[in-house]
């Protein structure tokens, strides 16, 4: 999926939606693991909850709509 090279009306919207979209991934991998994770609350400053050998840790999640390039 390519991002627009202009902002449209729809950029902000869609922005919000691939992040919402990205913590429900990183939620879902953790409970696929067999780690117990759940969705934080909005305005928090963090995105998910995860529980690791009974210690809560909180995950703030990133994604973006183009790779970033690696070097070789």
């Amino acid at each position: 999926m390519k991002a627009p090279d202009r902002p449209s009306e729809e950029w902000p919207t869609r922005s919000i939606e691939i992040g919402t979209a990205a913590e429900h991934l990183v939620c879902c991998d953790l409970l696929l693991a067999g780690t117990v994770a759940f969705m934080s609350s909005a305005g928090l400053p963090y995105d998910v909850v995860a529980n690791l050998n009974g210690r809560l840790i909180r995950i703030a999640v990133k994604s973006t709509l183009r790779a970033k390039p690696r070097p070789a």
